[in-house]
């Protein structure tokens, strides 16, 4: 499939990874210059994402979808959750990846997360850089545990907005990874799935080419420029 972004509504993360303009004019004047180079997205239960989470972002989104306020601030008002979200201990299973220690066939860690970004692209919407390790074609899903309680969280909230306090907190790249726990709220796209018990990833190592711009700033997102 050959997909190019025109963005609409709020959120627009997908777009904001690959530095397309939030304009649809001028996104459309950027992609009619653009490029095609392949990308990988990642399987979540059956459905197709670019980037997810498990944990407290999970709940806030859950909440703002429950509500009557969209956009940002419907994602403001049900911050609130952050602060009530459990951080019971949960299982990560990695499969095929490596991290600070060197490549593994397979790992397993324990973890009291209070959230946990697995992603392919680099935001969340409003140009929050969440993921700031994730690369788009590297064949691998990038994992980030946020280990952390949430006043701690949100006093560092914007060092994480801008993808800088990411650095402190474990991280993996894994080809397939699996987390189980209990009542873990579970978001990919900005769509929330309910709460599960476990939850599994696999990438979809360049499922389609993606029309980037002939930027510098875009091509910064893939394994080789």
């Amino acid at each position: 499939v050959l997909f190019g972004v025109i963005p609409f509504g709020s959120g627009n993360a997908f777009r904001k990874s690959f530095d397309i303009p939030k304009n649809p004019l001028r996104a459309i004047d950027r992609l009619a210059e653009g490029v095609a180079r392949p990308i990988d997205l990642m399987e979540v239960e059956g459905r197709v994402a670019a980037f997810a989470s498990i944990g407290a972002t999970a709940r806030v989104t859950g909440e703002k979808l429950r509500g009557r306020i969209h956009g940002l601030w419907g994602h403001v008002l049900a911050g609130r959750r952050l602060f009530d979200t459990p951080a019971g201990e949960k299982t990560v299973e990695l499969t095929d990846g490596f991290d600070r220690s060197g490549p593994f066939e397979r790992k397993t860690v324990t973890s009291h997360f209070f959230d946990c970004i697995v992603a392919k692209t680099n935001h969340f919407g409003y140009s929050w850089n969440i993921a700031p390790q994730a690369i788009v074609d590297d064949g691998y899903i990038d994992v980030t545990l946020f280990e952390i309680g949430p006043l701690k969280y949100a006093f560092f909230f914007p060092l994480i907005y801008l993808g800088l306090y990411q650095r402190r907190f474990r991280h993996f790249k894994a080809k397939k990874v699996v987390i189980s726990g209990r009542d873990m709220p579970i978001q990919f796209n900005g769509e929330f799935l309910g709460d599960r018990d476990r939850i599994e990833f696999r990438v979809l190592p360049l499922a389609i080419r993606m029309v980037i711009p002939p930027t510098r700033r875009a091509a910064r997102r893939f394994q080789k420029h």
